[in-house]
């Protein structure tokens, strides 16, 4: 996956600088850098960029709130919590009991196009485990009663707590639904 770096300023062209010659003779040393670090250290900034770079944390969630519709429900109608299940249901299901209802209509109200409810529970748990990294056991699965995402539950009208799944979490679902 790639890392977006943010770039906020723009250079006039008249104050535009030869950066090539500005920065050629720190190559070398830059490059010692680089090969001097070990591998432990290496891997530390590939595999754990935000721990390692904080700064990149922000801009990373903005970044993929900004292009990843999925990203932007979760984060104003789910929330994470270990211990529940929850429908995914189909379009003709309640909005407020069931997952890809409620994603379909968060999608055409902010101008995007649902994706097919066959391609909906996988987009998320991929989403959710290998982009944000929030748990690796979240699955999908079905049952008598129909489809199912595990670790996931829709956001009550009230809920007061941080959303999810960006940030920390102040409360289970589990204490606010008590």
């Amino acid at each position: 996956r790639r890392i977006p770096v943010p770039m906020t300023r723009s250079v006039k062209p008249e104050d535009q600088k030869d950066l090539q010659s500005k920065f050629r003779p720190h190559l070398a040393s830059f490059l010692e850098w680089v090969l001097q670090m070990s591998d432990d250290e290496m891997t530390s900034y590939l595999k754990n960029t935000q721990k390692m770079v904080p700064s990149l944390n922000e801009f990373s969630e903005e970044n993929l709130l900004a292009t990843n519709p999925f990203a932007a429900w979760l984060q104003e109608n789910v929330i994470y919590s270990p211990n529940v299940v929850s429908r995914v249901g189909n379009k003709n299901s309640s909005a407020e009991d069931f997952l890809f209802p409620n994603y379909c209509l968060w999608a055409e109200a902010n101008g995007y196009k649902p994706v097919s409810m066959k391609k909906f529970s996988e987009t998320v748990v991929d989403l959710v485990q290998n982009q944000l990294r929030l748990s690796s056991s979240i699955y999908k699965g079905k049952d008598r009663k129909g489809a199912y995402i595990t670790e996931l539950m829709l956001r009550r009208p009230g809920d007061n707590y941080t959303p999810l799944p960006f940030g920390d979490v102040d409360k289970s679902a589990e204490e606010i639904m008590s």
